[in-house]
């Protein structure tokens, strides 16, 4: 399971590799938990959670309405879950429960 320090250090790796982050900071950090944001445009950033306790990690692509898409795993489980009303990444829009991708 990752911790704060690795996201921290990971986040600081990413931020220096991709040309188009702007800019990234750290918006909330506890003892078992951070949260960045990597900012890409203006009102369009990623946001990256991560709680050590409940062994989630959380990405999120985040627009001026809200989540547009997101990568959730908790304890090696992961979702995709596409913009707020939970939507599937296909041509039509009939609503995908969160299903698991991948398990570790």
């Amino acid at each position: 399971m990752e911790t704060v320090e690795q996201l921290l250090i990971e986040s600081e790796a990413v931020a220096e590799r991709f040309w188009f982050i702007r800019q990234w900071q750290v918006t909330d950090r506890t003892d078992s938990t951070v949260t960045a944001h990597f900012e890409i445009g203006a009102g369009l950033f990623v946001q990256a959670f991560l709680s050590q306790r409940s062994g989630r990690l959380s990405l999120a692509l985040i627009g001026p309405s809200g989540r547009l898409f997101g990568r959730d795993r908790e304890r090696g489980i992961g979702t995709v879950i596409r913009s707020v009303r939970r939507t599937c990444m296909k041509p039509h829009p009939k609503v995908c429960p969160h299903a698991p991708l991948w398990s570790s």
